[in-house]
């Protein structure tokens, strides 16, 4: 079991004083937000390869597992259905944004994680708005068309920024 640490504190993801009980560290780490980023700060020990030091396309499968089940849910008209999920994506989105720099989410501050994501040399257009508004509101059909186009413009922009980077 794991505390969530403060600087995790924020809706939707955490509230104050919410725990984090695993059995299986790679299930833990699908399922629950930010799991890799609050296990490395509170026991920086705990696995010999942290998912930022390894390779980008790895993590990009678990998108599309989530997005039928959500689009699923959107098509029935089952908002609370979708929130989950839509959580868990959100999550992955700013998980995959910020790991692709080589680094741990530090915080879901909201003005030290939009600073963090607009900085990145490959932020989509206009980042700060859309990430709030999916925070705000990630149980909107608005919020999943919203990340899924993010996502897609994220996988763009890192081809081309890894690409660039190799030569």
């Amino acid at each position: 079991m794991l505390e969530v640490p403060a600087a995790f504190c924020f809706p939707p993801f955490y509230r104050k004083q919410d725990q984090i009980t695993f059995s299986d560290i790679v299930m833990a780490g699908t399922e629950l937000p930010f799991f890799y980023d609050i296990l490395f700060i509170e026991k920086p020990s705990a696995l010999s390869s942290w998912p930022w030091e390894q390779s980008p396309q790895e993590f990009n499968n678990n998108c599309s597992d989530r997005r039928s089940e959500i689009a699923e849910a959107f098509r029935k008209r089952d908002r609370k259905r979708a929130g989950k999920p839509m959580i868990q994506s959100l999550a992955l989105f700013i998980d995959l944004a910020i790991w692709s720099s080589g680094k741990p989410v530090e915080t879901l501050s909201p003005s030290h994680l939009m600073a963090k994501i607009k900085s990145l040399p490959y932020a989509p257009l206009n980042i700060e708005g859309r990430l709030s508004y999916i925070i705000k509101q990630p149980d909107h059909y608005l919020s999943f068309i919203q990340l899924n186009q993010l996502e897609e413009e994220l996988k763009k922009k890192l081809a081309v920024y890894f690409s660039k980077k190799k030569e």
